[in-house]
C-alpha cells in the first residue's frame, strides 16, 4: 500500500468517529434529566457519649489483721449481708495467749540485754582508762629518758604511738557508753547521771518490747473479728486452717445500697462530660432494663491506656430495683451531651444522583 492510499484510510476513520461521537451527544441532549423530590422533615437530633465499665459500691470497708494467729472459725460466707457488729472470724485464743507470753519474754529479755551490755561497756571504759593511764605514765618515762640519751628517738617516737592509740581507745570507749546512758557523747562522766534502771527503761529496745506486749495484750481482747460496717460480704480470703498476719486483708464488705459505675471516657468526648448529667445504664446482668444514674465524679488527669488517652468517671446508680445490679457486674453508660429538637432533617437519599444511562 502506498502512502497515498494509507492517508485516505486514516482520514476515512477519523471521520467516521466524528460522526458516531455527535450522534451520540446529540442523542443524549435530547434526552430530558430525571428530577426526583424528597421530602424534609422535622426531627430530633441527639449526641450521645457511651462507655464501658464496672459496677461498684461506693462504700465498702476492707477488715485486716492485727495480730500474728491461727483462725479458729469463719462465721460467715461471701455474699453474706452483714451488720455492723457481726462477729465473721474468730482467731484462735490460744495463739494469741502464746503471743502475750512471747512479747512478755521479749520485753524481760530486752531489759537483760541492755543491762549486759551496760556492763560491757563500762567494763571496757575501765579499761580504757587503766590503760589510757598506764601507757601515759610509760611516755613520760620514756621522755625523761630521752632528754637525758638513755632512749633513742624511735624508742619515743613507739611510745608516742602507743599514747594516741590508747587515747583513741578511751575517747571511743567513754563514747559509746555515754551514748547507751543517755548521756551527751563528750560528757567528761565526772558526776553521776541516772540510775540503771532508768537507763535500761528508757532505751529503744525495751520501749519496743514493751509497747508490742501492750498490743498483744489488747489484741487478747479482741479475738472475735466483727464487721465495722453494714453490707455485703464480697470478699473472704481465710478458712478455718488459715495462719493470719499483721497487715494481711481477711475481708471486705460493700454496701449494696451505694452503688457506681466506674467507666472510662476517651479525651475526645471529655469536653462534653459534667458533672451531674443524667445518665442511662444498661447490663448484660439485666438485659431488658435501663437504670437511671448520674455522673459523680470526673478523674483530674488523663491516663495513656494502650493507643487511648482516657479519663476516669463515676456514675452514681439512682436506682436498683428489686437489686438487677451486682457488684462486679459489667455495665454500659450513656450520656446525652446535646439535644436538638424538631430541626429539619434531609433524607441521604436526597444527596445522591441517579444515572440510568
Amino acid at each position: 500500500m502506498n502512502k497515498k492510499k494509507l492517508l485516505i484510510l486514516i482520514g476515512g476513520i477519523v471521520v467516521v468517529a466524528v460522526l458516531v461521537t455527535v450522534s451520540i451527544i446529540s442523542r443524549n441532549r435530547d434526552k430530558p434529566m430525571e428530577v426526583f423530590a424528597h421530602e424534609v422533615e422535622l426531627q430530633d437530633f441527639i449526641r450521645e457519649v457511651s462507655a464501658n465499665g464496672d459496677i461498684n459500691s461506693k462504700e465498702y470497708t476492707r477488715i485486716f489483721s492485727a495480730v500474728s494467729a491461727s483462725v479458729d472459725e469463719v462465721t460467715v460466707e461471701e455474699g453474706d449481708n452483714i451488720d455492723y457488729g457481726d462477729v465473721i472470724i474468730k482467731l484462735d485464743q490460744e495463739s494469741l495467749e502464746n503471743n502475750l507470753i512471747n512479747a512478755e519474754n521479749a520485753v524481760i529479755n530486752s531489759r537483760m540485754a541492755v543491762r549486759a551490755e551496760l556492763l560491757n561497756l563500762r567494763t571496757s571504759y575501765s579499761s580504757a582508762v587503766t590503760s589510757l593511764a598506764q601507757t601515759r605514765r610509760e611516755w613520760e618515762r620514756t621522755s625523761e629518758l630521752h632528754k637525758i640519751g638513755s632512749v633513742s628517738d624511735e624508742e619515743l617516737k613507739l611510745v608516742e604511738e602507743q599514747l594516741l592509740i590508747a587515747e583513741e581507745n578511751h575517747d571511743s570507749s567513754r563514747q559509746k557508753l555515754n551514748f547507751r546512758e543517755g548521756r551527751e557523747l563528750d560528757d567528761n562522766r565526772t558526776a553521776d547521771y541516772q540510775s540503771d534502771t532508768r537507763i535500761v527503761e528508757s532505751s529503744p529496745e525495751v520501749k519496743k518490747a514493751l509497747s508490742d506486749y501492750n498490743i498483744s495484750r489488747k489484741n487478747l481482747k479482741y479475738y472475735e473479728i466483727t464487721a465495722e460496717s453494714t453490707g455485703t460480704l464480697t470478699a473472704l480470703n481465710v478458712d478455718s486452717n488459715s495462719v493470719v498476719e499483721p497487715g494481711m486483708l481477711m475481708a471486705e464488705i460493700h454496701d449494696e445500697e451505694q452503688l457506681i459505675i466506674e467507666a472510662m471516657i476517651d479525651e475526645v468526648d471529655l469536653s462534653y462530660i459534667k458533672i451531674g448529667q443524667e445518665v442511662k445504664i444498661t447490663s448484660d446482668s439485666f438485659i431488658g432494663t435501663e437504670l437511671n444514674g448520674r455522673v459523680a465524679r470526673i478523674a483530674p488527669i488523663i491516663r495513656k491506656v494502650g493507643d487511648s488517652r482516657v479519663c476516669a468517671i463515676e456514675v452514681d446508680l439512682l436506682e436498683n430495683p428489686g437489686k438487677v445490679a451486682k457488684i462486679g457486674a459489667s455495665a454500659s453508660i450513656f450520656i446525652t451531651v446535646d439535644t436538638r429538637l424538631q430541626k429539619p432533617a434531609i433524607p441521604v437519599e436526597a444527596y445522591f444522583i441517579e444515572d440510568n444511562g
